[in-house]
């Protein structure tokens, strides 16, 4: 199987004092069959919703997992 590290760390700032914390995820240019499985397992781990930026190319090479990233 081949290894491939797909997660990086972002500096972020917040911009207005709130008291309900959020975290919006994002995955863009993909899916790619490597990594999305992995992302997809967690984010169904933890119940996590994300939104998945796709590139048409990748999608119509992996329709299996365009359909895993689709809201149940």
């Amino acid at each position: 199987m081949k290894s491939t590290s797909c997660f990086f760390e972002a500096d972020s700032k917040r911009l207005t004092d709130t008291a309900r914390h959020s975290v919006y995820l994002t995955f863009d240019d993909g899916p790619n069959p490597y990594c999305t499985p992995d992302i997809l397992d967690v984010l169904a781990e933890y119940r996590a919703p994300a939104t998945f930026c796709v590139i048409g190319t990748y999608a119509t090479d992996e329709p299996k997992l365009i359909r895993r990233c689709q809201a149940p």
